[in-house]
């Protein structure tokens, strides 16, 4: 999972390695640190928050937001936690890194297959995520599957095939053994 960290104007992911944000926290004061761009977003590295307050637990903050608002002003916000109610996933995801949810007639591209993140086409929810650029695609990022709520279940298939079960597996011999 990743951590961002955002004011009342913008967000920024902070990059993990070597750095003791997490969420929930909630800092005060001044911070410093590198941005660096990584396939086309800033990222935040050399975190210092020596001249600041933490305080744990606090609620994170997510801004309601349509598909057609993310669309048209996409970059106002980046990086921000945003959700989306109402959605309906119209390309899977489990294991590829992307899809599409769908409100209305704006389609918004996912990415979230390179953490696990598993969602069925056909489902409809409420989707939280964050509002990226990849390798200048821009996309909203979903980092955890419980960050899509469904309120009716679609189709099923998760976009990782034809939609039927797959046996469970110990090894990779065992997988490998199945794709044969």
């Amino acid at each position: 999972s990743a951590v961002f960290m955002e004011d009342a104007t913008a967000g920024v992911e902070l990059y993990l390695s070597g750095n003791t944000c997490k969420a929930g926290q909630k800092i005060t004061g001044p911070v410093t640190g590198k941005i660096k761009l990584y396939q086309g977003f800033a990222e935040m590295t050399a975190i210092d928050l020596s001249k600041a307050t933490v305080t744990e637990g606090n609620t994170i903050p997510c801004k309601t937001v349509t598909a057609a608002d993310l669309a048209a002003n996409y970059k106002k916000y980046f990086n921000m936690r945003v959700k989306m109610e109402g959605v309906e996933v119209t390309t899977g995801i489990n294991g590829k890194a992307t899809g599409a949810v769908k409100q209305g007639d704006t389609s918004i591209a996912i990415r979230g297959g390179v953490n696990g993140v598993v969602l069925n086409t056909g489902d409809k929810g409420d989707l939280i995520s964050y509002p990226q650029q990849y390798n200048n695609a821009l996309q909203t990022y979903v980092y955890e599957t419980s960050w899509f709520t469904v309120t009716e279940s679609g189709s099923g298939d998760d976009g990782g095939g034809s939609g039927e079960d797959t046996p469970s597996v110990s090894t990779i011999a065992e997988l490998n053994a199945l794709a044969t």
